[in-house]
């Protein structure tokens, strides 16, 4: 596996991965999730840019895991058909919140 390189030009690199990682926002929210202050400061800290790369990171990586679990749900599937089904899911995720029958979906 190729080693991923890391922008470290940002103003904020003192904060630690864990920081950074408790920060991040997380689906399937409860009351409970909303970020604490230090999490609102740590954002805010951060460019614009620092925080377009580590939404990329975290789009990245939930196509690696969706791309996993696709394979575990369908083994049966080639390669093609996991891409295809992994490409429909990430064009149509803004509307997950939104009634499948609603937007025609079935």
């Amino acid at each position: 596996m190729n080693a991923v390189r890391r922008n470290t030009d940002y103003p904020e690199a003192h904060i630690g991965a864990a920081e950074v990682r408790d920060a991040m926002p997380h689906r399937g929210r409860t009351p409970d999730d909303d970020p604490s202050p230090e999490q609102i400061e740590i954002y805010r800290r951060m460019t614009p840019g620092r925080r377009l790369e580590i939404a990329e990171q975290m789009y990245w990586s939930a196509r690696r895991m969706k791309k996993a679990w696709l394979r575990t749900q369908h083994p049966d599937w080639t390669d093609a058909e996991i891409e295809a089904e992994l490409t429909r899911h990430f064009r149509h995720a803004r509307l997950a919140g939104v009634d499948s029958h609603a937007r025609g979906v079935d």
